[in-house]
């Protein structure tokens, strides 16, 4: 491991989650640092413009519909392109969020490498309309409480359950993810 041996180097490294070991490193010994990147704002319009899709005045919809997520924009953009012509307009008017066979390949390979519990989290935070906390997940699910804690620290390294801090802590997913579990988990 890079950590090993003495240098001057700086690694990058870009992830959908966190790494495990890196987390556990002495910061002291090791200045890593950890960067969140959310939604993109003009980098998502150019996605879509370097797509050549049309209808700019529609862009900001479709951005929001899929979270700012520049591999779900670049996803979209090809169905776009294929089945409405490059026309947002048309596809916003099916007023839904659509998975491509790439929404589902990119999350099959996620979902294989979730534990049983982390699935069991996932799906029942799916099928809350509102946030749920941390009692309510224990409550619904016959599962301790160690496996829960630790089953919410593991799903919100990947970046899968998002926290919403308020005077308690609420967990919600993606509303991207959660289509994907309602259509081929439930």
């Amino acid at each position: 491991m890079i950590t090993e041996i003495e240098h001057q180097s700086c690694l990058i490294l870009i992830s959908q989650e966190k790494c495990q070991e890196m987390i556990s490193l002495d910061s002291e010994l090791y200045p890593i640092h950890s960067l969140e990147l959310s939604g993109l704002d003009s980098a998502a319009t150019e996605i879509l413009k370097n797509q050549g899709l049309k209808n700019e005045e529609t862009w900001l919809n479709l951005i929001n519909l899929y979270e700012s997520h520049p591999k779900y924009l670049q996803y979209i953009s090809i169905l776009i392109k294929d089945v409405f012509q490059g026309e947002v307009a048309e596809f916003i008017k099916e007023n839904s969020l659509i998975l491509t066979e790439d929404f589902k390949t990119l999350f099959d390979s996620i979902w294989v490498r979730l534990s049983e519990v982390e699935k069991e989290i996932l799906l029942k935070i799916s099928q809350n309309e509102q946030p749920i906390s941390r009692d309510e997940i224990k409550q619904l699910l016959s599962l301790s409480s160690m496996d829960i804690i630790n089953g919410l620290q593991s799903l919100t390294r990947r970046f899968l359950v998002s926290k919403l801090e308020n005077d308690q802590k609420l967990y919600t997913l993606s509303a991207v993810f959660k289509e994907y579990l309602r259509i081929y988990h439930h």
